[in-house]
């Protein structure tokens, strides 16, 4: 996370950069060199140079997974937005690959899983989100694309639950994921609250206070972001702890690159600095 963390805007990653990162965070040379090693020998970036003045170039299948992460982050953050609400519509997926398939099944049921669907009982899967020509894709690119059901529909009943968020909470594991982003916010409260106070007092704060906490942040929000379906807010208990999780990352990123010691260099998550620091409307 914190090399991918350190790219400029443009994807690339500058040595210079990762290493005084690094060495703010606390983290050895070795493991910065087995990290490079291991996005250069998955395809991710190609080295350009060498030491401190070398910087790595995203391959075409690391812009995809940057633009991944960045499209997921602009999909978390703009549920927030006023405009962006839930259209009444349940879309499912219905398909039945025989055993002999079933390395393809499960890649499949994998990716619908990844997509914030779930499964409303064995081979028939479901989303609010507008996801019909993403799963279609998707089972075209696996070798399933005659083999499934794609439906919208504008009621659905899942057993004893006809009420949107009914089903949405016997379906996903909502009540778990809020107690998560509950403990993320205890935890990460205290890290955000230095900073407000640096900044009440203009106290700026050093590299290692900023990257440290900025990593703190991200490592602690990452493990229950991704795990996250990122309902439509009108399906969530309001008030919704991914919510309020999100604003305070923004916070915490906003705060930590406007009072380091050190203006400009290395800084972390620029390419999702937009993203994050946008205002709901």
């Amino acid at each position: 996370m914190m090399v991918l963390g350190v790219a400029d805007v443009t994807g690339v990653i500058h040595a210079d950069d990762l290493a005084r990162v690094a060495g703010a965070c606390g983290v050895s040379p070795e493991q910065v060199r087995s990290c490079v090693r291991r996005i250069v020998t998955e395809g991710l970036y190609d080295r350009v140079g060498s030491g401190r003045s070398a910087r790595f170039e995203p391959t075409t299948k690391g812009l995809a997974v940057l633009a991944k992460w960045s499209s997921r982050a602009q999909w978390a953050w703009g549920l927030d937005s006023a405009d962006q609400g839930w259209d009444g519509l349940w879309r499912l997926v219905g398909f039945a690959v025989p055993e002999r398939q079933r390395s393809r099944r499960d890649s499949f049921r994998a990716a619908l899983l990844r997509m914030g669907g779930a499964a409303v009982h064995g081979g028939l899967y479901v989303s609010p989100h507008p996801w019909l020509d993403r799963v279609g894709t998707r089972a075209e690119r696996i070798g399933l694309g005659n083999q499934i059901t794609l439906v919208t529909a504008n009621r659905l009943v899942v057993g004893p639950h006809h009420e949107p968020r009914e089903i949405v909470g016997s379906l996903w594991p909502i009540a778990e994921l809020g107690a998560r982003y509950r403990g993320f916010i205890a935890a990460c409260t205290p890290v955000v609250s230095r900073l407000r106070d640096a900044n009440r007092h203009g106290r700026r704060v050093t590299d290692a206070e900023a990257f440290a906490g900025a990593m703190s942040l991200a490592v602690s929000f990452t493990e229950v972001f991704l795990d996250d379906p990122l309902l439509p807010r009108e399906l969530l208990p309001h008030p919704w702890p991914g919510q309020v999780a999100r604003a305070l990352v923004a916070e915490g990123q906003h705060l930590a690159a406007a009072l380091r010691e050190s203006a400009g260099g290395p800084a972390l998550f620029r390419l999702y600095e937009d993203v994050m620091t946008a205002k709901p409307a």
